[in-house]
């Protein structure tokens, strides 16, 4: 392929807190863009859930129903990796996290790093380095294997005092 890669950037019609619906649609999007030629799908931020579940979040029953979508579109998945987001309960704490799946399995979870002044914890040095169900849990994650890209969670990139990589404007 000449050294190009094609990134789908899929954008699912997300019901807030409708968990099967939304898991019905990453899963027909996902494959859409592996028919399409994508060498790497990804969803946004808390897609899962969508992103104004509010209190929900702290509901056993949805962070569940995320945790079970993610292993059923983790499943779901070939060579083709797919990044997508959702709550996840580390210990005590809720973090925003992406999950990376690819080969039928959860690879590992990315969490978002700096607080945006909502629900979910910033605390990377409690939540960095460890474990969620078996799925390695860290901060700074690159990934390689003919694709290498880093993941970003939120509006990391734009809080990071480590961007050094071209202009922003907004």
């Amino acid at each position: 392929m000449f050294g190009f890669y094609r990134i789908a950037a899929v954008t699912p019609h997300v019901v807030v807190a409708d968990v099967a619906a939304n898991l019905q649609e990453h899963l027909s999007a996902y494959r859409q863009a592996v028919e399409n030629g994508a060498s790497l799908v990804v969803f946004p931020e808390l897609s899962l859930t969508g992103a104004t579940c509010g209190d929900l979040f702290r509901q056993d029953v949805l962070l569940d129903a995320a945790w079970k979508a993610a292993q059923e579109l983790a499943a779901a998945t070939g060579n083709v990796p797919a990044l997508f987001g959702l709550p996840v309960l580390y210990g005590n704490t809720l973090i925003d996290a992406v999950a990376l799946a690819v080969g039928g399995k959860l690879v590992a979870l990315a969490r978002k790093q700096y607080d945006d002044g909502g629900i979910f914890s910033a605390d990377t040095a409690a939540t960095c380095g460890g474990y969620v169900n078996g799925v390695p849990l860290d901060c700074d994650m690159n990934f390689a294997g003919g694709l290498r890209f880093q993941i970003e969670v939120g509006n990391d990139m734009v809080c990071s005092d480590d961007f050094r990589g071209g202009v922003l404007s907004g």
